[in-house]
């Protein structure tokens, strides 16, 4: 998903950026860590870390909540990508 997300500039169909949601969502927003959750978010830095920083500049949306934030992060309110969201993530990979 994150190879074909990072296409979707020249190819819109593979657009999956909500997948990179939900993939970094539980790898970084939740209370308690799994190895295999931070693993699958930073497959997301390693083919797509381009298009993440676009859409975070683009802020951009989805419907309703399906991009929430994570439990930890439920105060914020979060409905995509943000340049907030992706320096957190970012940190979080570290």
């Amino acid at each position: 998903m994150a190879r074909l997300t990072a296409l979707s500039p020249s190819i819109p169909v593979f657009d999956y950026s909500l997948y990179a949601i939900w993939s970094l969502r539980a790898a970084f927003e939740g209370t308690e860590t799994d190895p295999a959750l931070i693993d699958g978010g930073k497959v997301w830095f390693l083919y797509a870390n381009e298009i993440l920083d676009k859409l975070s500049q683009e802020k951009k949306t989805f419907e309703g909540r399906l991009a929430a934030p994570g439990s930890k992060y439920s105060g914020k309110e979060w409905v995509g990508f943000s340049p907030e969201r992706l320096n957190l993530w970012k940190a979080a990979d570290q």
